[in-house]
């Protein structure tokens, strides 16, 4: 194999690394915000459902009506349904943990982009120790991540393929620096 063939592999391979651990990283995101969003309604649903089986269990004793004695029972019977079936969930350590896997995983990635832009001037071997490191690092982390789903996959693809998330553009990145760092002005002349 050729040097050139060999170095356009090399660059390939930490390009799809790089690629994989940015959809991982944002399916982790895309998870903790749907737990977030199911922890918020739960807690909505269940102080609607406890304030309605109040309203409705006080209201009977005031008014002696049966239709209030059972929208509260009702409501009572679901709220705590809905309580057990939370006893088992902790979606708030659930949405920590997919937050703490984002984080760590975007340490990389910023390795993974400082690799990429140093691969010109790095040396083959320099390139090698360096890809290892972040492979160890980045399986160390899957190794204690938590699990995702489908979905949260899904709206993860959506994001960087259609919405452009982690990317941007040139002026994008212009309008967060100060004008002295400006490319889109340079590229222009």
């Amino acid at each position: 194999m050729c040097e050139h063939q060999y170095r356009d592999d090399l660059m390939g391979q930490i390009r799809e690394s790089y690629g994989k651990l940015v959809y991982t990283y944002t399916t982790h995101h895309k998870m903790a915000d749907r737990l977030a969003r199911i922890n918020n309604s739960i807690g909505v649903t269940l102080i609607f459902l406890t304030s309605i089986s109040t309203v409705g269990l006080l209201s009977t004793v005031i008014t002696n009506q049966r239709i209030l004695a059972a929208i509260g029972g009702t409501t009572a019977a679901l709220s705590l349904g809905l309580n057990i079936y939370m006893r088992g969930k902790n979606y708030m350590a659930d949405i920590e943990a997919n937050r703490k896997t984002a984080d760590a995983l975007w340490r990389i990635r910023e390795d993974y982009l400082s690799l990429l832009t140093d691969f010109p001037v790095l040396s083959d071997e320099e390139i090698r120790v360096q890809r290892e490191s972040l492979q160890k690092r980045t399986a160390s982390i899957y190794d204690a991540a938590p699990i995702t789903n489908n979905r949260a996959y899904r709206q993860a693809q959506k994001a960087i393929k259609q919405e452009g998330y982690q990317s941007f553009t040139t002026e994008e990145i212009d309008a967060m620096l100060p004008a002295r760092l400006h490319q889109a002005k340079k590229r222009d002349q």
